[in-house]
């Protein structure tokens, strides 16, 4: 590879580990590159390895049973990983044994396949790179980025969580400049940026067939519905619940929380018919009437938003964590704003 396109490639966001030999489409003496059939994908949490994951199914690779999924991962993975991680990042013996005999799996069904699971650099040394994995591909995104998804989702102080994700980051490229499998350092920033570019250059260096069809559709797999974002943040799936108790003098009320992680405060917004947001806060007060109801387990689910303007209830639209949620008024509620618009 001439030194011209290794810049292309780093302008792309693609950065060669294991340097040019593995990836060159032939080398000196004749012999042909490597085949590339199993990609394992890392990256840190919300760094955008689904998207990838996801882009590399529309370019051929088999995600097996984790297609159907939000997040693309195999959930037979997650207790030996979980338990790896508890241990102090050893993974020599049930997370190896259990990625091995997925991949195995995976190779006996599919000429290419890809294996999402974005922790296992934690636990990635040198001595132990899964059987049936030729390429492993570290996803890179800016920690900042990572850090405001961070907090959002889990409402973790700014400051802490911008330390955490520069930490992790660290880790991440130490790994990857160590790492005894040939790897890629991929930025998402890139892919979201120019798609095209990256994806063409990627699928080149994984010595993928591309036509046009095949292009488009690992480009539309890049962009993630909110939606299945939230609800594939947590192994517990659920739905938005919550009412509006109180509605008065530019002040609203009621609780919201999402069932599957009903421990977690959602962050609210209030926006106006025309998209303007007229007020926030999180549903973490005390409503003891959830618990006495057996709704919620800590009953810490309640808010109190001060709006900026006067608006009539049905013209509020309500998001909750970024995706918009349907907030009811209670029926006493209703009664009482019949009667308010009756007199």
């Amino acid at each position: 590879m001439s030194s011209a396109e290794l810049n292309h490639l780093v302008n792309l966001g693609i950065v060669d580990t294991a340097g040019n030999q593995f990836f060159a489409s032939g080398q000196a003496d004749g012999r042909a590159a490597r085949q590339i059939r199993g990609v394992l994908i890392c990256g840190l949490p919300r760094s955008g390895t689904t998207a990838f994951a996801k882009a590399l199914e529309q370019l051929g690779f088999s995600l097996g049973s984790a297609s159907g999924t939000p997040v693309a991962e195999l959930a037979a993975l997650h207790p030996p990983l979980k338990a790896a991680l508890s241990a102090g990042g050893d993974q020599d013996g049930p997370l190896l044994q259990a990625l091995e005999a997925e991949v195995a799996r995976l190779a006996a069904e599919a000429e290419r396949y890809v294996v999402k699971l974005p922790d296992y650099y934690r636990v990635l040394n040198r001595q132990t790179i899964p059987q049936g994995v030729d390429l492993i591909l570290f996803i890179t995104r800016d920690p900042i980025c990572v850090a405001v998804r961070n907090s959002k989702s889990v409402h973790m102080d700014g400051a802490a969580a911008l330390r955490r994700a520069v930490r992790e980051y660290g880790e991440l490229i130490d790994v990857a400049s160590v790492c005894a499998c040939p790897s890629l350092l991929v930025s998402y920033e890139k892919l979201l940026a120019m798609p095209r570019d990256l994806l063409t250059a990627l699928a080149e260096r994984l010595q993928v067939p591309l036509d046009e069809a095949r292009r488009e559709a690992a480009v539309g797999a890049v962009v993630l519905n909110d939606q299945r974002y939230l609800e594939s943040s947590s192994l517990s799936r659920g739905a938005f619940q919550g009412q509006i108790g109180y509605y008065a003098e530019s002040r609203l009320g009621g609780w919201c929380f999402w069932s599957g992680m009903p421990q977690k405060a959602v962050g609210l917004e209030v926006r106006s018919a025309d998209g303007e947001m007229v007020g926030s806060g999180v549903a973490r007060r005390l409503r003891q009437g959830l618990v006495d109801e057996g709704l919620h387990p800590t009953g810490r689910a309640g808010f109190q938003i001060d709006l900026k303007c006067d608006l009539p209830l049905q013209a509020l639209t309500f998001f909750a964590d970024g995706v918009q949620v349907s907030l009811k008024p209670t029926p006493r509620l209703q009664r009482r704003l019949r009667r308010s618009s009756d007199g």
